[in-house]
């Protein structure tokens, strides 16, 4: 957890400064890719998502990103 913290903060500290006109930012969902079932029975990935508002995603850091200029993916 302290590495994919470390890892998203300095990329916003990058996109921040970076001189590009387009930014791009991604989360890889290589670890930590966890899924739940949903109301119909299909299976969704939930864990580190940039729309997650609980403790579990990147809501916050997202609307950062967004608030500099910058894509999600």
């Amino acid at each position: 957890m302290k590495k994919l913290t470390t890892a998203i903060i300095i990329l916003l500290v990058f996109n921040m400064t970076a001189k590009a006109q387009s930014k791009l930012v991604t989360l890889d969902s290589y670890f930590n890719d966890e899924h739940r079932k949903n109301a119909e029975g299909a299976l969704e990935s939930y864990h580190y998502k940039w729309e997650e508002t609980d403790n579990n995603g990147f809501s916050i850091l997202a609307d950062v990103f967004k608030k500099h200029g910058a894509a999600l993916t």
